[in-house]
């Protein structure tokens, strides 16, 4: 299964540097290959009910954002994880 990249997430992997860039494309690629069953994704309720959307913790400082529609994955952003965690509460209303 392949993820597809936003552009929004495409600008945040290149602003990271390179070690984290490369910690993203691993787990990027590993994550592509057990996306059904990877206990670390935790899905978040979503205004969208056509659209599914998830949070994955690569490390205790970035988080993925990946929506699901159907059988296709997006990555929708790569953010800090202590800005997630403050967004968390507002993405669940």
């Amino acid at each position: 299964m392949q993820i597809q990249i936003q552009d929004r997430a495409e600008v945040s992997l290149r602003s990271l540097r390179k070690p984290e860039q490369t910690k993203i494309t691993r787990t990027l690629n590993e994550l592509a290959a057990t996306l059904h069953t990877n206990a670390k994704l935790r899905r978040l309720a979503s205004k969208f009910p056509f659209k599914k959307m998830y949070t994955y913790e690569v490390d205790q400082n970035l988080s993925l954002i990946i929506s699901a529609e159907g059988d296709t994955y997006i990555l929708e952003d790569i953010m800090d994880s202590d800005r997630l965690n403050y967004l968390i509460p507002t993405l669940q209303e």
